[in-house]
């Protein structure tokens, strides 16, 4: 069986290089380049020591480790947890190595050829495949983290309004700083097509006419701008309005909605925009 050794070193050093900018991708690190450089090349050295000596299994499986073990101190030390850094590089590393053994299985036909040569005696193809898979890597790691940093600020809701009983998620959104004028309250945005569904025809045509306030009696027009864009919110006191923050349930009467016609659900994981004033009630 030959072994392509320039191509085979070419390939390592990319895959080394990869999978190390996307281990830093997925840890939200700033990406380094002298670091995943130096990194790669001490992959690509430890594989041409591999291909010059023959070794029993155990010894090749103990230098790997002590390898591997370098490359992550090369990449993580002094910017995360080494523990954590090892874990997410040997999980990019089993990510790419296995698409491009895939690839290779798929170009050669048989495992043994698809271990031992490269993907690119001719093309770049290992380099097209670790950008294929670091772009999916790259919006996994995105949306993992959007929706783990979203679910620290997600909190489920009860509202009871005009007889009806609305329950959806609300985004706690710092940023919201929205108090009712006349009463002092704070204001939860709530987009009108949360509640629609609970309406009957004559008065979602009420509210898209402009008459909110034959809607839901007291309800009163605010100018605002912010978490749901320059207009208007129809301010509107709930019967109930309860928001769960873990186990615990508020049931709260000195809130105020806020109801936008403009303030759509663009993300599904929440319908409604809660303010930072909940969090202060016992």
């Amino acid at each position: 069986m030959s072994v392509y050794i320039e191509p085979l070193l070419a390939e390592n050093f990319i895959l080394d290089y990869v999978i190390g900018a996307a281990a830093y991708k997925f840890l939200r690190l700033r990406s380094d380049k002298a670091r995943l450089f130096l990194s790669a090349l001490t992959g690509t050295v430890a594989a041409l020591f591999y291909l010059m000596f023959s070794l029993s299994a155990i010894w090749q499986t103990l230098i790997k480790l002590c390898v591997g073990a370098a490359m992550c101190a090369i990449l993580f030390f002094r910017k995360c947890g080494f523990v954590k850094g090892v874990a997410v590089f040997y999980a990019a590393a089993f990510i790419f190595g296995g698409c491009v053994f895939a690839v290779g299985y798929v170009i050669y036909g048989n495992a043994a050829d698809a271990m031992a040569k490269p993907l690119m005696p001719n093309a770049f193809i290992t380099a097209g495949v670790s950008a294929a898979v670091y772009v999916i890597v790259e919006l996994f790691a995105v949306s993992f983290h959007r929706t783990r940093d979203l679910s620290e600020t997600l909190y489920r809701y009860r509202l009871e309004l005009a007889g009806a009983e609305i329950e959806g998620n609300g985004f706690l959104d710092t940023g919201n700083r929205l108090y009712d004028a006349k009463t002092g309250l704070p204001v939860i945005v709530i987009g009108f097509a949360t509640i629609m569904p609970y309406l009957c025809d004559s008065a979602v045509t009420e509210i898209l006419t402009g008459h909110t306030d034959r809607v839901f009696k007291g309800a009163r027009k605010m100018k605002c701008g912010g978490v749901c864009g320059y207009g208007e919110l129809w301010l509107i006191t709930p019967d109930k309005f309860q928001v769960y923050f873990g186990s615990d349930k508020n049931i709260l009467y000195d809130v105020t909605v806020g109801l936008s016609l403009t303030f759509t659900r663009r993300e599904k994981e929440f319908d409604a925009i809660l303010h930072p004033a909940l969090t202060e009630v016992n």
